[in-house]
């Protein structure tokens, strides 16, 4: 008995959703990898990370950030590989941002702008008013 099975479709080449992340510590980010051509019969994606140490990958593509740092994260399919650079930034507090929560004024810096804006508004309005009297 002689049993004919499917022809074998090779990968041709694989492809990431992103070529470069900026990620804060803590963090994650999912790649997703597409395997070409869509009907190869072996579309098996591993993933690997550049630096254990800054960045984790797992079996799905999903990157942890550990610490600041570079990592390269290699996704491989039928011999091909796709990569992309993560920059992994410290955390940002609520300190490093002034909110007006923080400062205890209502409003904050863009509410005082916003009123400057009014201001001007209403003067350049009141002003052509008058011209067309």
């Amino acid at each position: 008995q002689v049993k004919v099975g499917a022809a074998t479709v090779e990968v041709s080449g694989i492809t990431l959703d992103k070529q470069n992340a900026s990620v804060e510590v803590g963090q994650t980010v999912t790649l997703t990898a597409t395997v070409n051509p869509s009907d190869a019969t072996d579309k098996t994606v591993t993933w690997t990370t550049s630096d254990e140490s800054v960045a984790t990958v797992d079996a799905n593509g999903v990157v942890t950030t550990i610490k600041e740092g570079s990592v390269v994260i290699t996704a491989t399919a039928g011999g091909f590989e796709a990569t992309c650079e993560i920059t992994v930034t410290a955390k940002t507090t609520e300190n490093d941002s002034q909110s007006s929560e923080s400062t205890g004024e209502k409003g904050g810096c863009m509410g005082s702008i916003g009123s400057s804006i009014l201001s001007v508004l209403a003067l350049s309005a009141f002003a052509l008013l008058r011209k067309k009297k």
